[in-house]
């Protein structure tokens, strides 16, 4: 509950002071959308890959967005839809995170996108 309460804090202030403009006008304003989607899913035993669909998508793609929020990275659509660029995002994180990557979201995976420094 920490990190969900800092990672809201955080994008706030963020917004407020004008640095998420470069993120929202680079994925528009639905995509810009993220951390309001978060927590539509809670559990770590999905496993979702390239084809998925649904709200354990819309969380990966959530997290994702947060994760590359904090680290200066472009933001991925949060749409639902697990395809080439989520794919993609999820490879990258899992290679930062010394993850095996597969571009598949399992339990590995979900961890690691809601622990703090992941």
């Amino acid at each position: 509950m920490k990190f969900r309460k800092a990672v809201a804090t955080a994008v706030t202030v963020l917004a407020l002071t004008g640095g998420l403009v470069a993120a929202q006008s680079t994925v528009g304003a639905q995509d810009a959308r993220a951390d309001s989607t978060c927590w539509k899913y809670t559990g770590y035993t999905a496993v979702i890959a390239e084809g998925s669909t649904g709200k354990e998508v819309e969380e990966a793609q959530c997290l994702l967005n947060s994760y590359n929020t904090w680290h200066g990275r472009p933001a991925i659509a949060v749409d639902g839809i697990f395809g080439p660029e989520t794919r993609k995002a999820v490879v990258a994180f899992q290679k930062r995170m010394k993850l095996t990557a597969d571009g598949i979201v399992g339990p590995n995976t979900w961890r690691k996108l809601r622990s703090p420094g992941g």
